[in-house]
This record gives structure tokens, C-alpha cells and sequence, in this order.
């Protein structure tokens, strides 16, 4: 508030609504200390192993191990850089930019097949969806969207099954994945899209999260006039699920041909 007077009688008050620039400003502290304490961890270790493959006597074996784990340090980091970009990008992008029709039921798909390499558990996956359900939208974006909740199902449910849907719905298109893992404490949800929020910040790290995916997500679907919807209950599981809007969606039904 700014209080500027002319002469013994009048003055001009002036006030302004900063809220948003202190929110820009405190998500920005927080955002580069949090990259600053994802990118510690590693650049210690491979700081560490370096010290110690400077000392010529280190066995053949410990030459060995500190190489793979100096590896596995430098491609985390290079994921949180992708990672980071992939978001950057997404957030200051348009809805419209590459928009194109994209086949959601063959990434569904492509997804599918590759859960068993994704997964360190032998999951159930359950895939129900409508063949000719199609969105139009970023291609790199929906298939952040569809690979990152499919990917956190995999990864940190600790259940094992998963049901994965896809299907037309009076609002437009629907999508849930839903698990029967250890499930979420309600004081977590809120802040699961936020970048680096992790609800085990070192059972995620072991399982290689960055934090970032549902923070992809939520800016990704952004674009798509909608929003992510959590549903979790402690010993029983969660759902992840949203509804596209019927603007985006696109049903190409296959072409019949008759040669007879």
C-alpha cells in the first residue's frame, strides 16, 4: 500500500494485490531448493567412488562396483533432466501445439506389454477399453499422461493387481487405474502433483521416482481442460482417474470393406 500526499489536503492511495507474485516467488525457492537436493545425493556419490578409483591399490572388484553405481547416479540425473524439460515444455506450451489425433487404445497397449519390464513385482494387469476411443491432443504429452499413471501404479502400489480403463462416458472419455497396493494417507493426496513431493521420500528414491511425473501429468492435462482425480483409502488402494471432455475425443470406427 502506497500512500502519496499532494499538499495539506489530498492524497492518492494506491493498492496493489501481490498474492500471486509472492506465490511465484516461493514456488521458485522452493523449486531450486528441491533441485538442488535431488541433484546432491548423486554428484556425492560419484564425487565419493571418484576419490576412491584415485587410489591405484582399489581391487579389481571395488573398480567394478563403483563404475556400475557411478552409472546408475549419472542416468538418474539424466532422467530428472528429462524430466524437468519434458514439464518446462508442457507449461509454457499452447492446448493447440501438435495437436493430432492419437490412438490412446494402442499406447494403452504398447503400455501393457511393456509392464512386465517395468514392474519388479508379477502384477495382474487388467486392461478393459473401447477400441475406437481416440483424444485429439499433443502425441508426447498423452503419452506422459497414460505412462506416468500407469507407471506409479507398477512402481509404488506394492499390490498386486492392477485394472486399467478406458471408455466412452456421457462427459466425454474416462480413464482410471486402478490398484489394490498399501494406498495413500489423505494428508498426502493434495500434494501429489507437486514437483519432488514424495509420499516415502526414500522407498520412491530406491524405486527410481523423481517426483515429477504427476506434476507432468497434472500441467499435461491441463491442456485437455481437465484435472487429475485421486481416490485412496490406506490398506485398500487407489485410483488415479480423469474424464477428457467431449471436444477432445474422437471415435474412428474402422472401415468395413465387402468383397463379395
Amino acid at each position: 500500500v502506497n500512500l502519496n500526499r499532494y499538499d495539506g489536503e489530498n492524497c492518492m492511495l494506491i493498492a496493489r494485490d501481490i498474492t500471486q507474485i509472492i506465490k511465484l516467488l516461493q514456488s521458485r525457492q522452493v523449486f531450486l531448493s528441491n533441485l538442488n537436493h535431488e541433484l546432491r545425493t548423486p554428484l556425492t556419490v560419484l564425487q565419493g567412488y571418484l576419490e576412491m578409483l584415485e587410489d591405484r591399490k582399489a581391487s579389481k572388484m571395488l573398480h567394478t562396483r563403483a563404475v556400475a553405481i557411478m552409472q546408475e547416479q549419472v542416468q538418474r540425473m539424466s532422467n530428472l533432466l528429462q524430466q524437468l524439460t519434458l514439464l518446462i515444455k508442457i507449461e509454457t506450451s499452447s492446448a493447440n501445439e501438435k495437436s493430432e489425433v492419437v490412438d490412446i487404445p494402442a499406447i494403452l497397449t504398447l503400455l501393457l506389454n511393456d509392464s512386465e519390464i517395468l514392474s519388479d513385482v508379477n502384477h495382474q494387469v487388467a486392461l478393459e477399453f473401447e477400441p475406437h476411443l481416440k483424444l485429439k491432443g499433443n502425441p508426447s504429452e498423452l503419452n506422459s499422461i497414460f505412462s506416468n499413471l500407469l507407471y506409479n501404479a507398477l512402481k509404488h502400489s506394492e499390490g498386486d493387481k492392477i485394472k486399467v480403463s478406458w471408455k466412452r462416458v456421457e462427459q466425454g472419455a474416462y480413464f482410471a487405474v486402478e490398484d489394490n497396493g498399501k494406498g495413500i494417507a489423505p494428508e498426502h493426496i493434495p500434494h501429489l502433483t507437486e514437483r519432488f513431493y514424495r509420499v516415502e521420500d526414500s522407498r520412491s528414491r530406491d524405486s527410481g521416482g523423481s517426483g515429477i511425473g504427476l506434476a507432468i501429468v497434472k500441467y499435461a492435462l491441463a491442456h485437455l481442460n481437465t484435472q487429475l482425480q485421486i481416490s485412496s483409502e490406506p490398506g485398500k488402494g487407489s485410483i488415479f482417474s480423469f474424464t477428457v471432455p467431449e471436444e477432445f475425443v474422437v471415435i474412428e470406427e474402422m472401415a468395413v470393406t465387402n468383397n463379395g
